[in-house]
């Protein structure tokens, strides 16, 4: 009867992890043994990475260099059985999980405007890329967002006031996954500075007395209008930041404060 393996004793592809132990499955029936071969040299039982075991081959810590690649199972008889031979071609692939090296940024835009998000990752193989946006589990679709599942870019279409908030990018593929997450700010002029500027002498008094002219209506002053409030929106994103440093400066000098009192009421205890 001839020396039969299945590809359930020894499959001939077989998927490893990276950076994890590993076995790659090759068994032999009662009364067989088996040797491993691997780049044209038999594996031996004190290999620092190898290890023969009943169900096949232990990996102590999978690497893609090492590992990935075509290993030869021979299975050999002894005794009576000695003159039956097979060798088991098995090649063995190694996957990654993914791993994000190009996180989103957070951005501000203002409403009407695209904005393009990049998130980029490593793994074998390549991600697949999904976005979310704040607390939902539902994938970002529709008209207004074109997300590109191979490369991991989003963009948002004519942006509403309504798409400010987290969103989050998702590399997946069989060995994991891996995510992060940006915000966006979008900005509504009308809101910001009051809606229609162009008519509202008191808002166009803070922004530029001579702006309340007669002339005001006309098609030029609309444009000019236009780009003064871009220019507006800008300083005040500055000026945001600059408070912000203010606000931490306060809380520090809050907080000594506060290590102050607590020293002289323990002296006090004292």
């Amino acid at each position: 009867m001839p020396l039969e393996i299945t590809e359930e004793m020894a499959p001939r592809s077989q998927t490893l992890k990276v950076d994890t132990p590993g076995l790659i499955k090759c068994t032999a029936p009662e009364g067989y043994r088996i040797l491993w071969i691997r780049d044209g040299n038999s594996i031996s039982q004190e290999h620092p990475r190898y290890s023969q075991v009943t169900d096949g081959l232990e990996v102590s810590k999978v690497n893609r260099s090492l590992d990935e690649g075509t290993f030869y199972c021979t299975v050999f008889g002894t005794g009576v059985a000695s003159s039956k031979r097979t060798v088991i071609h098995i090649k063995v692939r190694v996957i990654g999980p993914p791993n994000i090296i190009t996180p989103p940024s957070a951005g501000q835009i203002v409403e009407g405007n695209d904005y393009r998000f990049v998130c980029k990752a490593s793994g074998e193989p390549s991600p697949q890329y999904q976005w979310f946006k704040d607390e939902s589990s539902n994938e970002l679709v529709g008209e207004r967002f074109e997300v590109d599942n191979q490369t991991g870019v989003l963009i948002i279409k004519q942006s509403k006031k309504y798409d400010e908030g987290l969103y989050r990018c998702e590399a997946r593929n069989e060995a994991g996954v891996d995510n992060a997450t940006a915000l966006l700010i979008v900005k509504n002029l009308d809101y910001d500075y009051g809606k229609n500027l162009t008519s509202n002498t008191s808002s166009c008094q803070q922004v530029l007395d001579d702006l309340c002219s007669p002339t005001l209506l006309s098609q030029s002053v609309k444009r000019s209008l236009d780009m003064l409030k871009k220019d507006l929106l800008r300083l005040e994103i500055k000026k945001t930041e600059a408070e912000i440093k203010v606000l931490e400066v306060q809380k520090l000098k809050f907080q000594e404060e506060i290590e102050l009192l607590r020293l002289q009421k323990e002296k006090l205890r004292g």
